[in-house]
């Protein structure tokens, strides 16, 4: 139990670290926008992460416990945010963005799941 939170600690240092840097980069390239793109960005690629990974633990087993502790629920726990999407999600219906708010929601859910399917089928074609 001890080693597996010591793989979910340091995996979700080096997650949280990809996302400041991830929010820095699209703040870069958009910075004079209020949609989130910087949430929507780290959150679909953590979709497409997954849905990678897991085809790839689930066909190899490889480094299962470990590799799932590590990557899934440290790095990819972190990396992606959910608190941080309802938090946009908040400020933009309160400053009267509702569009901006349902286009948000529903692009993060829709892509979102689809990019869990493209993971998935992209490790299918490379690893199959």
């Amino acid at each position: 139990m001890f080693l597996e939170l010591v793989y979910v600690g340091i995996g979700g240092f080096f997650g949280a670290v990809a996302r400041a840097f991830s929010y820095k980069f699209i703040k870069i390239a958009f910075p004079e926008t209020l949609f989130p793109y910087g949430t929507l960005f780290v959150n679909l690629s953590g979709c497409l992460i997954i849905g990678f990974l897991v085809y790839i633990i689930e066909k190899y087993g490889f480094l299962e416990n470990q590799f799932r502790f590590f990557v899934i629920t440290g790095f990819l726990g972190a990396f992606t945010t959910f608190s941080t999407f309802g938090y946009d999600n908040f400020k933009l219906i309160q400053n009267g963005n509702h569009i901006a708010s349902f286009a948000n929601i529903s692009i993060s859910i829709v892509a979102g799941v689809g990019l869990v399917f493209i993971g998935n089928i992209l490790a299918k074609l490379i690893f199959s």
